[in-house]
C-alpha cells in the first residue's frame, strides 16, 4: 500500500487500500516523475491503520503464544476481546501485550502522582458510590458502561478529572490506557469489583506512608 504510493497517486484523495483495489486503481498515466522519499513515520501510520483494520481474532493469533511464554491462560473469546481494545493503541503486533497486559495481569504497582493527589476521603466515598452501580449493572458492555459512568457523573454531580483517573488507576496500575468503561467491559464485572476492592487498601497504605 505505502510502496504503491511512493510513486503514484491515485484519484482520489484516499491512501488506504486492499490488493484489489490497489490493481484496480492503478495506472502509469499517474505515476509521479519525482523521486520517491520514504517516511519511516508516515509506515507507522499504514502499519497502524492496518492494525485497526484488523480483527481481534486475528490479532488473538499474535498474542497467544506471548500469553503462553508467560504461563498465562485464557480463552480465545477474552484474548479476541482484548485484541480489539489493543489494537487502537498499538503500531506493531509486538506492541500488543504492551497495551493488553493488564487484561490478564493485576497490576503490581500504581501511578503514586494519582493516588497523592485524587485519593482522600471524599475520593473514597465517591467511589464506593460508583461500585455499588457497578455492581448493579446488568449489562457490561462497553456501551452501557460507558452510559453508566456518564449518568452516573452527571446525576452526581461529579467532574470525569475527579473520579475516572482514579477508576483507571485501580483497574490497570497506569492513569493512561484505554477508556475505563472498555476496560471493564473486557475484565468483566467480578474481576473489575476484585481490582477495585484491592486498590482501596494499597492506596490506603500508600497514603499511610507519605
Amino acid at each position: 500500500n505505502m510502496v504503491a504510493l511512493l510513486g503514484w497517486s491515485p484519484i482520489e484523495a484516499k491512501e488506504i487500500f486492499t490488493m484489489q483495489q490497489l490493481i484496480k486503481e492503478f495506472n502509469l498515466q499517474r505515476i509521479h516523475k519525482a523521486g520517491a522519499k520514504f517516511d519511516f513515520e508516515k509506515a507507522s501510520w499504514f502499519n497502524h491503520e492496518y492494525m485497526k483494520h484488523k480483527s481481534g481474532e486475528e490479532l488473538a493469533a499474535y498474542l497467544q503464544p506471548l500469553l503462553a511464554e508467560r504461563g498465562i491462560n485464557a480463552s480465545p473469546e477474552y484474548i479476541t476481546q482484548a485484541c480489539e481494545v489493543a489494537k487502537l493503541r498499538s503500531t506493531f503486533v509486538h506492541e500488543l501485550w504492551d497495551h493488553s497486559h493488564f487484561f490478564f495481569v493485576q497490576p503490581e504497582s500504581f501511578d503514586s502522582s494519582v493516588v497523592k493527589n485524587k485519593w482522600t476521603e471524599s475520593a473514597r466515598k465517591n467511589i464506593e458510590l460508583m461500585k455499588s452501580e457497578i455492581v448493579a449493572a446488568e449489562d457490561f458492555a462497553a456501551s452501557s458502561l460507558e452510559t453508566l459512568l456518564h449518568n452516573f457523573l452527571q446525576e452526581n454531580n461529579f467532574k470525569a478529572g475527579e473520579i475516572l483517573p482514579v477508576l483507571r488507576v485501580m483497574l490497570i496500575g497506569s492513569k493512561t490506557g484505554p477508556a475505563v468503561f472498555e476496560i471493564m467491559a473486557v475484565l468483566g464485572k467480578d474481576e473489575s469489583i476484585i481490582r477495585m476492592n484491592r486498590a482501596e487498601v494499597v492506596f490506603d497504605k500508600m497514603m499511610a506512608a507519605v
